[in-house]
């Protein structure tokens, strides 16, 4: 008899949404398409500094920051749409994006 697949890679980890950041331009969140995906993604980032290295690497403009400080409500913005909420997304060396996914 064969053993079940067993999960690989590193457990997941709690996230903070709290203090997070987001960009913000023409009076809404900014939101990233990815190749192949369906998905709308909103990015957080733990500070203005990461929220600026991803998003001026990957070409992506913006006018302001805002930072998440009621998470209940923040969340239930997103109820039923086709936004996915991803944390640190970040450039590996090979170019592809790494990130975390909220919901």
């Amino acid at each position: 008899m064969l053993e079940p697949p067993k999960p690989t890679g590193k457990p997941p980890t709690p996230v903070t949404l709290a203090g997070k950041v987001m960009p913000w331009a023409r009076g809404q969140p900014v939101l990233l398409e990815m190749p192949m995906s369906i998905w709308r993604y909103l990015p957080l980032f733990d500070s203005p500094e990461s929220l600026s290295v991803f998003l001026t690497k990957a070409e992506v403009e913006w006018e302001s920051i805002k930072q998440v400080d009621d998470v209940p409500e923040f969340l239930s913005n997103f109820d039923g749409t086709d936004i996915k909420i991803i944390c640190d997304p970040r450039f590996t060396d090979t170019g592809r994006i790494r990130f975390h996914q909220i919901q």
